[in-house]
């Protein structure tokens, strides 16, 4: 039973931090554009305010049941020469990579939001730029993680 709900918890955090982030970046931003540059920035900025947080919520809860979900696994030069180690190694390089991109586009959009950056637009394009190489990221962990359970 434990197990089930570890699963489902980590499943449901993958569902609402990537799909909520591909929604904003195909759907949301899209359609605020439409609206004028005038309408983006107090809506990302409102949206940023109540989403970063159940992202992050997400994060540690993905790491924590992430944690329980590895296999009893000898850490050893030997795993590695094997396809389910190696995909392993890959995958927990990417979830690290794309932590550490969040923390930093976290930061910078806390500086954006109390008006510490010159060029907002520069900025903007910067924080769009890093969201979509953590979704592409997160969505090649997925695959990665739906392949390991195939090796």
């Amino acid at each position: 039973m434990f197990e089930i709900l570890l699963n489902w918890v980590h499943i449901m955090c993958v569902v609402v931090w990537v799909g909520g982030t591909i929604y904003l970046e195909v759907v949301v931003k899209p359609s605020l554009l439409k609206m004028g540059p005038q309408v983006l920035g107090p809506a990302i900025g409102s949206m940023a305010a109540k989403f970063t947080p159940i992202i992050w919520f997400c994060v540690l809860s993905l790491v924590i049941t992430g944690f329980f979900k590895l296999p009893s696994l000898e850490w050893d030069a030997s795993l590695l020469d094997s396809k389910y180690g190696m995909l392993l190694v890959v995958k927990l390089v990417l979830v690290l990579t794309v932590i550490i991109i969040g923390i930093k586009t976290t930061m910078f959009g806390i500086k954006m939001s109390k008006g510490e950056v010159k060029d907002m637009v520069a900025a903007q394009k910067k924080i769009t730029f890093l969201s979509i190489f953590n979704t592409v990221a997160a969505i090649i962990i997925i695959f990665i993680s739906s392949s390991l359970h195939n090796v």
